[in-house]
């Protein structure tokens, strides 16, 4: 009989598939339409930067979460490694971001020109992972994925 730690390792796997291939999605389409369209507000000089910036870490986040899901399947500590750099990675970027917009409303000069652009990308710009941070759900796997991991791995003889 299988442990239900490996189904529950299995079913996160699942799950990180379904977020990556939404975000994948979402990602796409927010980038082709500000890409068609050129829009950006004339008095953010740094929105370009800041949306595309934004976009290729979300497609990093959501192609590393994919590779994660592959190795998790297979139940190798591989993929719980990997998923724990991901969604470690996606809760530090969320705070990094907050704080440097936040921060950025205190000061002049460059530094809050690219602090207002990345406040104004923070809709568009996390599109990928934006369903992920919303439920928070890199919290929630962090733990469960680690719980039953140990579970499993000491349930191996």
């Amino acid at each position: 009989m299988r442990p239900w730690a490996g189904t529950v390792l299995r079913a996160f796997a699942i799950v990180n598939v379904l977020f990556a291939t939404f975000g994948l999605y979402f990602l796409a389409k927010t980038v082709l339409i500000v890409y068609v369209t050129g829009h950006h507000p004339d008095d953010l000089a740094y929105y370009p930067q800041a949306f595309y910036g934004r976009s290729i870490i979300n497609l990093l986040f959501l192609l590393a979460l994919l590779a994660g899901s592959a190795f998790l399947w297979r139940l190798q500590r591989r993929g719980l490694w990997i998923c724990n750099i991901v969604f470690g990675g996606e809760i530090l970027y969320f705070f990094a971001t907050a704080l440097f917009v936040f921060s950025s409303m205190f000061v002049r000069g460059k530094i809050a020109l690219i602090g207002h652009s990345m406040a104004a990308t923070d809709g568009t710009g996390d599109m990928g992972i934006s369903a992920q941070l919303l439920t928070g759900y890199p919290i929630i796997a962090l733990i469960v994925l680690n719980i039953a991991y140990r579970k499993l791995h000491r349930a191996k003889p």
